[in-house]
This record gives structure tokens, C-alpha cells and sequence, in this order.
């Protein structure tokens, strides 16, 4: 038997790569507004980001970007909203609109960099992110597909 080593690469790193290549191709796509793309793509890269931390620590035991790691999904919600919200609102009022929401995770990141609470607050704040975003989704998406009056058309 040969004894040679294996190459390892974690399920997660193809995931990362997959985003990564999706991130760049919504930079190229033209879902009617510059701007939904832009969110869209940065969608894409926060989950490429956050997949490769999760496979270079389960599959090679970094621990360092742990931190890291915990903070991500905040903001996964707030860039899907913000991309579709982009499709359905004037420029002016998207402005204004995603100021708020990308302010808010960054204002909870920080709070937890300052005054770190416990993983279990930290797990509650990400589950009641997805609540809020789920039901402003849903909110956008009941209004049915005039709404998106910026979309392209297909």
C-alpha cells in the first residue's frame, strides 16, 4: 500500500469558490438596477467569506477568524433585502433605505466587539435578524411583481 497523503479540501472551500464565482457574475449581470447587483454580489461574497472561515476552521483547525465567523450572518439579511428593495424603490429612497439596515448590523457588530454579551445572545440576534428580514421579504414580495418596477424584463 502507498502511504501517500490525501489532499483535503473541505466541502466548504468548494462553496466559497461557487459564491466567489457567483459574486463576480452578478457583477455582470443587469437585473434592471446597478444597485441590486451591487447588493446582490455583496450577498454573494459575505457568503463565500463565511464559508471559507468555516472550512479552514473545521478542516484545518484555524481557530483565529472565529470572531469573524459569528458576525457574518447579520449581515445576510439586510443585503438580500436591500437587493431586492433596490428593484422596487426610486434611487433616492434606497439611499436612505439602506443606510438604516447596514448601519444597524454594523452598530450590533461593534456592540458585540465592545461589550461582548455570550454566544447564545449573539445566536438570538442572529435568528431574530432573519425573523425581521424574512418578514420584510415577504412584506415586498405580497405586494406582487409590479412592485418591482425597476426589474428588467425577461
Amino acid at each position: 500500500m502507498n502511504d501517500a497523503p490525501l489532499v483535503f479540501l473541505p466541502l466548504t472551500a468548494l462553496l466559497a469558490q461557487f459564491c466567489a464565482v457567483l459574486a463576480g457574475m452578478m457583477l455582470r449581470l443587469d437585473p434592471g438596477r446597478r444597485e441590486s447587483a451591487w447588493f446582490f454580489a455583496a450577498l454573494f461574497a459575505v457568503f463565500a467569506f463565511a464559508s471559507a472561515l468555516v472550512g479552514s476552521r473545521f478542516g484545518y483547525g484555524v481557530e483565529a477568524f472565529v470572531p469573524a465567523q459569528r458576525i457574518l450572518p447579520l449581515f445576510f439579511g439586510p443585503l438580500m433585502y436591500l437587493g431586492f428593495a433596490a428593484l422596487a424603490v426610486p434611487s433616492g429612497t434606497l439611499r436612505r433605505t439602506a443606510f438604516p439596515h447596514l448601519g444597524a448590523v454594523v452598530g450590533v457588530v461593534v456592540g458585540f466587539r465592545t461589550i461582548p454579551p455570550g454566544l447564545a445572545t449573539l445566536d438570538w440576534t442572529i435568528g431574530a435578524s432573519y425573523a425581521v428580514y424574512a418578514i420584510a421579504l415577504l412584506r415586498l414580495w405580497c405586494q406582487g411583481p409590479d412592485a418591482l418596477v425597476h426589474a428588467r424584463p425577461v
